[in-house]
Order: structure tokens, then sequence, then C-alpha cells
């Protein structure tokens, strides 16, 4: 279990700083704080609906590998829309 969170830790440090750097350049001078906040938020508002999803798709009565395929479908559309809608 320690390992686990080392390892979790460790790739949330690897993130981190790149995301930051990226988001810092993106933004218009003068709204950087807009678009922090802006991915804060977003970041804790899936985090709050994609188990309640999850939770939904298995009271339905969808299979477990059904609400893993759906989540991974779904991690899988953030970066392809992103690539088709960046500049």
């Amino acid at each position: 279990m320690l390992g686990a969170r080392v390892v979790d830790r460790i790739g949330k440090g690897l993130r981190s700083g790149p995301r930051d750097a990226l988001l810092a350049d993106a933004a218009p001078r003068g709204e950087v704080g807009r678009a922090f906040g802006l991915q804060r938020s977003m970041d804790h508002l899936g985090a709050a609906l994609g188990p309640l999803a999850a939770a939904g798709l298995l009271a339905a009565g969808a299979p477990l590998r059904a609400t893993f395929a759906a989540a991974a479908l779904i991690g899988l559309g953030a970066p392809l829309l992103l690539a088709l809608k960046l500049r």
C-alpha cells in the first residue's frame, strides 16, 4: 500500500509541473488566475461526477467490465478532444 502511494505521488509530481506551465503559457495575460481556477474546478467536478456515473451504471445493472470500458473511453476522449480543438 505504501508503495502505491509513493508511485501515485511521484506521478502527480511529474504531471503537475508541465500541466501548470502549459496552462500558464496558454492563458492570456491577466487571465492566468482564471485559467487555473477553471482547471481546478473542472478537476474537482470530474472527481465528483466520475464515481457517481460509475455507481449509476452499476446500479442500472451494467457489468463491471462495461463500467471500466466506459471510464476508459471517457478518459481517452479528453486527449482526443484536446488534440482536435487546440490551436
